[in-house]
């Protein structure tokens, strides 16, 4: 009844924050004056706009685990070395994402920073090394073994860039994160967490939707360090979360476009971590023309991998049929 009450507590609490945030958002955008300004080539909406949204992020995080910690780690499953690492990989990946919000990083020194982030938190938590690959059909296991680290550190990396790359047009991250946490919740994973972080990414999405607010690099980067490492944490140490095969297909809307984007940039000989307008949610809004529909459709994408799972699909069939579509929605709205 305690945890009960303190949820509820909780829940209240971030809501009223959230609100004060959003009612005096105005206020707040231009006294810490990051802003993103339109320009004739990747960014084309009509005034600059407040960059907050990873700020904003970072600051109900933070927030929650100072709460967590008055309550002596009771809302949250991880031990103290857990959270340091948890909390170092959230402000490495917050602050990489902000100084390029501000300053324009190369990509390829955004990457290295990412991986030198990961690293020294795997380094410092090395059980947070992904040491075995779990296939959901298969019966047998893949130990890692010296490779652990390096493929741990690569996961990372591979996220961030995905989430970095899937943040083109309104709305759609912030859909997909709360898509995720949602499925947090369902599997009972960080529960209260999770309810906190999808009540800020609501109030960030209804100012995402007014044209006021942009996740940013720091919000692209910061959700991929959250989600990131829920799911290594909780690959690693319950049996009741997915396998790897169905981490992979839940989260392959944006790795199966950022992979399509890699391939088709090396072709060209280009540089794989320069933007272009040739992303998936590029080809559908002009094809659809609009956010709200291009939006409902990537939605449909994402139901169906969680939809397959819980039908009790192998995860080779729901790739096989998330596969097809693609190629098809590819081949015919270009």
């Amino acid at each position: 009844m305690l945890m009960d009450k303190m949820t509820l507590f909780l829940i209240v609490f971030f809501f009223v924050v959230n609100l004060i945030l959003f009612i005096n958002f105005e206020f707040f955008s231009k006294k810490i004056n990051i802003f993103d300004e339109p320009d004739s080539h990747l960014k084309n909406h009509k005034k600059k706009t407040s960059l907050l949204g990873g700020t904003i992020i970072f600051f109900n995080t933070i927030i929650f685990f100072s709460i967590n910690l008055f309550f002596n780690n009771s809302l949250v499953d991880f031990e103290n070395n857990r959270i340091i690492s948890f909390l170092f990989i959230i402000f490495s990946f917050y602050s990489i994402g902000l100084y390029d919000d501000l300053k324009k990083i190369i990509p390829n020194i955004k990457l290295i920073f990412i991986l030198f982030s990961s690293y020294i938190a795997i380094v410092y938590d090395p059980d947070l090394a992904l040491n075995l690959i779990k296939i959901s059909f298969l019966e047998k296991y893949y130990f890692m073994n010296e490779f652990s680290i390096p493929f741990t550190v690569l996961c990372f990396a591979l996220l961030a860039n995905a989430f970095n790359m899937f943040d083109g047009i309104d709305l759609q991250l912030i859909l997909f994160s709360i898509y995720i946490f949602l499925i947090f919740i369902f599997k009972g994973v960080l529960p209260i967490f999770s309810i906190i972080i999808i009540i800020t990414l609501i109030f960030i999405l209804i100012l995402n939707y007014k044209n006021k607010i942009f996740l940013g690099d720091s919000g692209a980067f910061i959700l991929s360090g959250i989600i990131g490492f829920i799911l290594i944490d909780q690959y690693q140490n319950e049996k009741i979360f997915f396998s790897s095969d169905e981490i992979f297909v839940i989260l392959m809307v944006p790795g199966i476009d950022m992979l399509r984007l890699f391939i088709s940039r090396i072709y060209k000989k280009q540089n794989p971590f320069f933007g272009d307008l040739n992303h998936l949610h590029h080809i559908l809004k002009n094809k659809f023309k609009g956010v709200i529909k291009t939006n409902f459709i990537l939605m449909l994408f994402y139901s169906i991998p969680f939809i397959g799972l819980i039908a009790g699909f192998e995860t080779y069939f729901i790739f096989g049929i998330y596969s097809l579509l693609y190629i098809l929605i590819i081949k015919y709205s270009l």
